[in-house]
């Protein structure tokens, strides 16, 4: 009998929701029952920032016909809401059961192009639609998938939708470059420039291209900046600014939503940047000649036909994203940005008692 992926999905969630009592309780105290952690993302406070590398990664992509746009628009407008009401950022509760904590959430949309890397090329009739989801601990993944199937009205019509038009499934994936070793959860915003890309390789390729996204991520945190959205005086163009950047890498499974199927024997990398500008794009490839050897050795592997997935070389932007953008605070913080890059830096004690001392004693 054939099983549908909604049908695989579903058992994948029972067994999920199987996890014991027990098990949660000890997932629970080892990751943090300090009442100082606990910061109400819904009231906007600022998460602090948080390790990175080794983290659940999850990356889903669909390529969809154009006809279908603004259907899955909605869906992934709703999707949104559902991230918004029942997941919260960073380290704001002491674990993830019932709201998964994020490091990360956005949806990507692009128009596929015949040719990637030629803005000019004329396109499929496809878009691509990239999820990408970062969580502090596995539990939140799981649980990520529990509240979707149980709370969410469009789970239904999003899994008919990647299985008719999925093309890459990494929801065992792990963060294995990153910006920073830590950072602030959950900085990218609503269109924010998008770079996604998507392999699968032979197991024989894997040592080597784990150099060369070793080598990439060097290069990456040499040459570019995270955050300072508003900053007036930035020059993309120079120095690009990333809102988030990883490369994801997983054993690419038989089934993508049921592990105990085993693995294929290949290897998955997916690329994930966002920038705050069209001029980051410009500027992140106009390194092409200063860093031969890491270009080179990604448009190499990315564009071989016999291991690319999906590409989006900077043409597409986010739709959906779990930061909700505080216009008049991003403005005031790139100004003060601007200033410490102008004016010299203040004592240490001075910053200090900025963050941590009573506005009266």
């Amino acid at each position: 009998m054939h099983v549908t992926f909604r049908a695989r999905f579903s058992h994948a969630i029972i067994v999920m929701a199987s996890l014991s009592l027990s098990s949660r309780v000890s997932l629970q105290a080892r990751f943090g029952s300090k009442a100082s952690c606990r910061v109400a993302a819904s009231r906007g406070v600022r998460a602090s920032a948080l390790p990175q590398k080794g983290r659940p990664a999850l990356t889903m992509v669909m390529r969809v016909p154009s006809a279908k746009e603004s259907e899955v628009d909605a869906l992934f407008a709703s999707h949104e809401a559902m991230m918004h009401a029942t997941h919260v950022i960073g380290e704001a509760e002491a674990d993830d059961i019932g709201h998964p904590r994020m490091l990360e959430y956005y949806v990507a949309k692009s128009t596929e192009l015949s040719d990637p890397l030629d803005a000019a090329s004329s396109p499929t009739g496809n878009l691509l639609y990239a999820v990408t989801e970062r969580y502090v601990d596995v539990i939140g993944v799981q649980e990520h998938m529990r509240i979707g199937a149980e709370k969410w009205s469009g789970f239904p019509k999003l899994m008919d939708f990647f299985e008719k038009y999925g093309c890459f499934a990494q929801p065992n994936g792990v963060q294995f470059t990153t910006f920073a070793d830590t950072a602030d959860p959950c900085k990218t915003r609503k269109n924010d420039i998008t770079l996604s890309l998507g392999i699968t390789v032979p197991a024989s390729k894997e040592k080597e291209l784990d150099v060369l996204f070793a080598s990439h991520e060097r290069f990456m945190r040499q040459t570019h900046a995270y955050g300072d959205y508003a900053n007036p005086i930035h020059d993309d163009g120079k120095k690009p600014r990333l809102t988030h950047f990883s490369v994801n890498k997983a054993k690419e499974l038989v089934d993508p939503f049921d592990e105990t199927k085993g693995y294929t024997g290949k290897v998955q990398y997916s690329i994930a940047e966002t920038y705050v500008s069209e001029k980051g794009i410009e500027g992140h490839f106009s390194f092409r000649e200063s860093h031969p050897l890491v270009f080179e050795g990604i448009v190499d592997v990315f564009t071989n036909p016999d291991y690319a997935r999906f590409a989006d070389v900077g043409g597409g932007r986010v739709v959906a994203a779990q930061q909700k953008v505080d216009f008049a605070s991003n403005i005031i913080g790139g100004v003060k940005k601007a200033l410490d890059e102008l004016l010299p830096r203040r004592a240490p004690h001075e910053e200090f008692c900025e963050d941590y001392c009573p506005e009266t004693w």
